[in-house]
């Protein structure tokens, strides 16, 4: 178990434990326009080595942080990009709750790194939601490349970076891509951002399984 109480003794077992084993992934609420509000996207953060972190998104990108563990709270604060800090609770080898949150996390899992890469050789499916359609799509995943079908259209296959063996990123002319593996399922964000204030951006999201 990584986490069984609060006490003393725990927190200095904890300290003992590699957190880069470890990410973090859930949704967070955001709003893509001034009618496209409270939309649930998904992100990932990411335990580096020493007490450096990352937090990855479509729409903020890569952004790193840090973090410090004590008496059972997990603190990051990011400063470039993404300016937000975090106060998680963990009880139980669980996150229980998060403080001074400026971002509006929905949940928050904590989740071991898969020892492969969670994508290569997947096809995922389910439900994606994009502007005016909501409708049934796949991901196929190679090892480094992946393609998307939608509505009887599938598109070219396209590179991804993997951050973690459980998080992916994709960039390719303007649209940023995010896959989050998440207890089985794949969290989806393509994301364009608008080419004007107060404009609409372009997005798929949704949550995908095998």
């Amino acid at each position: 178990m990584l986490l069984t109480s609060c006490s003393k003794s725990n927190d200095a077992a904890i300290k003992a434990v590699d957190f880069s084993q470890y990410y973090i992934a859930g949704h967070y609420s955001h709003n893509l326009s001034s009618t496209l509000t409270n939309i649930p996207l998904p992100y990932a953060i990411i335990f580096k080595s020493g007490s450096e972190c990352t937090f990855v998104d479509a729409v903020f990108g890569i952004n790193n942080g840090s973090y410090n563990y004590s008496n059972g709270h997990l603190l990051m604060n990011f400063t470039n990009n993404l300016v937000v800090s975090f106060d998680f609770t963990l009880v139980n080898n669980q996150i229980t709750t998060v403080a001074a949150d400026g971002l509006g996390l929905l949940n928050y899992n904590l989740e071991k790194v898969p020892a492969t890469n969670a994508f290569a050789n997947g096809e995922f499916s389910g439900t994606v939601t994009s502007p005016g359609t909501v409708a049934l799509a796949y991901v196929a995943f190679s090892a480094d490349e992946y393609s998307i079908g939608l509505s009887g259209y599938k598109t070219p296959n396209m590179a991804y970076t993997l951050q973690n063996n459980g998080v992916a990123t994709a960039v390719l002319n303007g649209n940023s891509s995010v896959f989050v593996y998440d207890n089985g399922a794949v969290m989806m964000l393509n994301y364009i951002p608008p080419a004007a204030v107060n404009a609409p951006s372009d997005y798929q999201y949704g949550t995908l399984t095998k």
